[in-house]
This record gives C-alpha cells, sequence and structure tokens, in this order.
C-alpha cells in the first residue's frame, strides 16, 4: 500500500476517533461559569408541580437539570456535586415527603439513569440529588 494511502486512512480513523468521543465533564463549564448564562433568570424559593414533572433536560454546567412544568415554564434546578447522574438521567421524580408537590432549597430529587425497572428508592438504581438552588430558566434569552 502507497504511504499516501496509509496516511489518508490514519488520518480518516484519528478524525473518526474524534468525532465519537463526547463532550466530558471536564469540558463543561464550572456550575458558576454556566450560571452567568443569559437564560438563567431570577433564583425562586419554590417551584410547585401541579401532577409531576411534565418533562426535563440536561443542562450546560456541571451540576443541575431543566425541569419543566406545566407548557412553557422552565425551571433550573442546581443539584449539590455529589449527584452523580444527573447528566445521564432518564427519569426524574420529586422526593414528595409532604405530599405538596412543591420543591425548595433543600429538597432532593430522585434520578435514575433506567427509563424502566429498578426500584424508585433504591440506592443501587436510584440517585437522591439534593437542591442547592432553583432559578427561573428562559430559553428564548439565548436568541436576544
Amino acid at each position: 500500500m502507497p504511504r499516501f494511502q496509509i496516511a489518508s486512512l490514519a488520518l480518516l480513523s484519528l478524525g473518526l476517533m474524534a468525532c465519537g468521543t463526547s463532550a466530558s465533564s471536564e469540558d463543561k463549564p464550572t456550575t458558576e461559569e454556566a450560571l452567568e448564562d443569559k437564560r438563567v433568570g431570577e433564583r425562586v424559593d419554590r417551584v410547585c408541580f401541579a401532577q409531576s414533572i411534565s418533562g426535563f433536560r440536561e443542562w450546560d454546567g456541571p451540576d443541575g437539570l431543566i425541569l419543566k412544568k406545566g407548557v412553557r415554564d422552565e425551571y433550573l434546578v442546581v443539584l449539590s456535586r455529589s449527584c452523580r447522574s444527573a447528566d445521564r438521567a432518564q427519569r426524574v421524580g420529586l422526593d414528595d415527603r409532604f405530599g405538596s408537590g412543591c420543591i425548595t432549597r433543600g429538597d432532593s430529587l430522585y434520578i435514575s439513569e433506567e427509563i424502566f425497572g429498578g426500584n424508585d428508592t433504591d440506592p443501587f438504581t436510584v440517585d437522591r440529588c439534593l437542591i442547592t438552588a432553583i432559578y427561573e430558566w428562559n430559553e428564548d434569552a439565548a436568541e436576544e
């Protein structure tokens, strides 16, 4: 095989390997840096959900999730650094000890990396994550 083809094949292989790697936690900004995002709004004391969380998604910061309440309201929930599952969450539930359907700073979210199965309170399938702060989230602010 000519040298040119070997070099091209090696470069192609390296390029494919680079495409296959995902962003690691080292690539993410710190929590403080991520909170400077224009989409992060006012800090709120509590968020109340009618029945359950309407949806959730990953946040650019290392320790948190964006929770959806109803059709349009979204909130950034910053979690303690000990929460290992936030960036791999498949299910999120409220720690609703008092039956209010509300979360505040100091409450917890149950986060599971499994879509189905597992016990919702089993420490091997569910991570209990402490809420350290809650902010309004405005996705449209990124376009302004």
